[in-house]
């Protein structure tokens, strides 16, 4: 693919959205940029959707809205009746990324998507380029964590999270666009350094697992044979020759830790089963039990828990469900065969990487991952859509 055709592409659709459409693209884009412009966008967005009656009316009717503001209000009360006042912040950005969701869900369009996937790509290579910029002027820092990279991301591991992201749209582009694969490969080449320049082995593992689900419901035998070579190879390499992975050698000591904090978290859940405590509940956590100082729970399903509790963490499950049960009549009326795989596939990403660490309630990860769970709102067969978007 010349760079010029593409960009002549995006230029024109872009060119034919309408108002809210380009405000979204330009939005996930910036997912791509630093994570202070990322927020500048969602709250643009959010301000967009409860100044235009039409969006307004639209979130109201959507699938689990209601369920959702039941859990918001939870996110705002719990702590303020614990005193964590960091979780009434933090819950204020992640109400923020709520409502950016329901924007989405207002807006978004297949040729949004499309178009929005193309120039996100094109921008990631840009972080890849920052990150590998880092890596060199730091190589020599006696002070630099494991050569680890951050890029335009807050810590290494949301940088990870983005790349494996970035390869599943990649791979999503080529099932799609069979004759312009060379060029998603090599953009799946630079995704892959930016995981590797992260340092992010749940990343690599939790890629490794998407990958492997999509290729499998592709059902392309050879695909599937030459991913357990590719990783049978790369499981070698990495253990032949440790120097190219440092973190491995700190396997140990980072498993341990990981251990001590979900102890913790499991004491925590205990404190506050039924409503948890707020949103960074571990902070809370921490400082009760004198444990590791971190943000969260590294462990997805007990930092929603801890976070929730019981009662908030199956309204969270209760919207999500919402969310995506449009995919079913998709897989049933085998409806854009495609868009299903991708669902899936970042789907099974964001479980197994939920088995180490949490990365997706972040505002870039959150806000691109939550577009692409997103979909199945605009795959269904409209005679199957009751009250979710629809396309414009």
């Amino acid at each position: 693919m010349k760079i010029n055709n593409l960009l002549y592409q995006i230029k024109h659709s872009f060119s034919s959205f309408q108002r809210e459409e380009k405000l979204l693209c330009l939005a996930l884009v910036s997912t791509f940029t630093p994570f202070v412009l990322s927020a500048v966008m969602a709250v643009v967005c959010v301000i967009y959707l409860f100044a235009h009656k039409s969006l307004r009316e639209r979130m109201f009717v959507a699938r689990g809205f209601k369920t959702m503001m039941l859990l918001l209000s939870l996110i705002i009360i719990v702590p303020v009746v614990r005193g964590f006042w960091i979780g009434v912040g933090t819950g204020l950005l992640f109400i923020l990324l709520v409502f950016f969701v329901f924007f989405v869900r207002a807006v978004l369009t297949k040729s949004v998507f499309e178009t929005t996937v193309d120039l996100c790509l094109l921008v990631s290579v840009v972080g890849t380029a920052v990150g590998l910029v880092q890596f060199l002027l730091n190589l020599d820092d006696p002070f630099t964590v494991q050569y680890r990279t951050t890029s335009f991301y807050f810590n290494a591991n949301y940088y990870g999270s983005m790349m494996e992201t970035a390869v599943m749209l990649c791979i999503y582009k080529i099932m799609t666009r069979p004759n312009d694969k060379l060029y998603y490969c090599f953009l799946i080449l630079c995704s892959v350094v930016g995981i590797y320049l992260s340092g992010s082995m749940s990343a690599l593992a939790a890629l490794c697992g998407g990958v492997l689900v999509s290729v499998l419901l592709w059902n392309r035998k050879v695909g599937v044979r030459l991913i357990f070579v590719g990783i049978l190879l790369g499981g070698f390499v990495v253990f032949a020759v440790p120097g190219l992975f440092p973190r491995i050698a700190e396997f140990g000591r980072t498993l341990g830790l990981r251990e001590e904090i979900w102890e913790t978290t499991v004491k925590g859940i205990q404190d506050s089963p039924w409503f948890g405590h707020g949103v960074l509940g571990y902070m809370d956590a921490y400082v009760k039990y004198q444990s590791f100082q971190t943000t969260h729970a590294h462990n997805l399903y007990l930092n929603l828990i801890l976070d929730f509790g019981v009662v908030g963490t199956i309204l969270f499950v209760s919207f999500m469900f919402q969310l995506m049960r449009p995919i079913f009549d998709a897989f049933r009326y085998h409806y854009d065969k495609n868009l299903r795989i991708l669902v899936i596939g970042q789907l099974a990403v964001v479980l197994l990487h939920g088995m180490t660490d949490v990365t997706y309630l972040w505002i870039q990860t959150g806000m691109l991952t939550m577009t692409i769970f997103c979909l199945p709102g605009i795959m269904a067969p409209k005679q199957f859509e009751t009250d979710g978007p629809h396309e414009k």
